[in-house]
């Protein structure tokens, strides 16, 4: 049995077809990338913590797997100088002191009277628990008096960013409930010092509050 040629006309019409279904899938997952893309850099940069090449670095690693560093390098490049541009036009406005600057202030507090002190610390609050404690036991080891701890992490630096308030994990280096809460207690009572206002129920199975105004300068 002889196969008929195909009409050259049916087939350019569908290489056309497929080249243009495949420039309009390229551009669904490029426009999915800058989306992406401006999250996680918009989180950071307004987080205040990261400097600028880190932030462009890791959102791109965090993508990669996905679109490819060489095409996500540009938009990388733009997001970053529009999402810097803004924040510091947005910080040219902000009052002489910020929420932040409070919280800076009553962590240097903390850090004062025996209570370790971490801000942006650790990935996750599993993963700082363990940390701190780490440090808690090295600072012991070397003479200094350590009493307990406080500090939250970097998805409660996005969350607060995002304006869902601040969380912080705290404890005592001595091993009863009651330390703890007394601990507790002391952190409460010097972020209403600064200025700053929290909601704790008192119990050790909850975090602590911090209502903020997310406002982290940038050099």
């Amino acid at each position: 049995m002889k196969t008929r040629p195909q009409n050259p006309v049916f087939v350019f019409i569908g290489i056309l077809v497929f080249v243009t279904w495949l420039g309009c899938a390229r551009q669904g997952d490029m426009a999915a990338a800058e989306e992406e893309l401006r999250r996680y850099i918009h989180l950071d940069v307004w987080g205040g913590f990261v400097p600028a090449d880190e932030i462009r670095g890791n959102a791109i690693e965090l993508l990669e797997g996905d679109y490819g560093s060489s095409r996500l390098a540009p938009l990388a490049n733009r997001i970053l100088r529009e999402e810097m541009e803004a924040h510091r036009l947005a910080q040219a406005g902000w009052p002489a002191a910020t929420d932040n600057d409070r919280l800076d202030a009553a962590f240097e507090k903390f850090e004062q009277s025996g209570i370790l002190s971490r801000q942006h610390y650790s990935d996750c609050g599993t993963c700082g628990a363990g940390e701190i404690w780490e440090e808690i036991e090295e600072l012991l080891a070397q003479g200094r008096p350590m009493r307990g701890y406080v500090f939250y992490h970097e998805q409660d630096t996005e969350s607060a960013v995002e304006s869902q308030g601040l969380y912080l994990s705290y404890g005592a280096v001595e091993e009863e409930p009651e330390a703890s809460i007394a601990i507790g207690r002391e952190i409460v009572a010097e972020l209403k010092r600064q200025g700053l206002s929290t909601r704790w129920s008192e119990e050790l199975k909850y975090r602590i509050g911090v209502d903020v105004t997310w406002q982290r300068r940038r050099e």
